[in-house]
């Protein structure tokens, strides 16, 4: 049973992963949502993240999401407009007592708009913090 289960959590993220990284490939203008922060980003918004939980995202307007994993952290790609995320936290305890969240927020999305999701543990209640606008793709140079 245990085993079927490990593999049930393989296969769905594979999936995930990959139609995280088809959506970003057909639609490079996306926003990017992020629920987790890489190492090259983790120095530069450690004030933006605060007393925040990790979420992860489980649906955007009621569909399957992708997930992307790069340098700068975890993030879920999602075209530029008006959006309802499903979300999850887990706030893990002293030991081995953990607390699961789950609840929906909406958000704004520009085109190459970054956003940190996480669960503020003061007010409890999902917040979406602001990390600012990617450089888009400019065309290739000739010299």
């Amino acid at each position: 049973m245990i085993v079927a289960l490990v593999v049930w959590q393989i296969v769905g993220g594979v999936r995930r992963k990959k139609l995280g990284v088809a959506l970003l490939a057909a639609h490079p203008e996306s926003a990017r949502v992020y629920t987790r922060l890489g190492t090259s980003m983790s120095g530069v918004l450690k004030e933006a993240v605060g007393a925040m939980a990790t979420v992860n995202v489980s649906a955007v307007d009621n569909a399957q999401c992708g997930f992307v994993l790069d340098a700068s952290g975890g993030f879920t790609p999602v075209s530029p407009g008006n959006h309802t995320l499903k979300l999850m936290a887990t706030i893990q305890y002293p030991g081995v007592a953990k607390r699961i969240i789950t609840g929906q927020i909406s958000v704004a999305l520009a085109p190459y708009q970054c956003a940190l999701v996480g669960y503020d543990k003061a007010q409890q209640a999902f917040a979406v913090r602001d990390l600012g606008y990617l450089t888009p793709p400019t065309g290739s140079v000739t010299a």
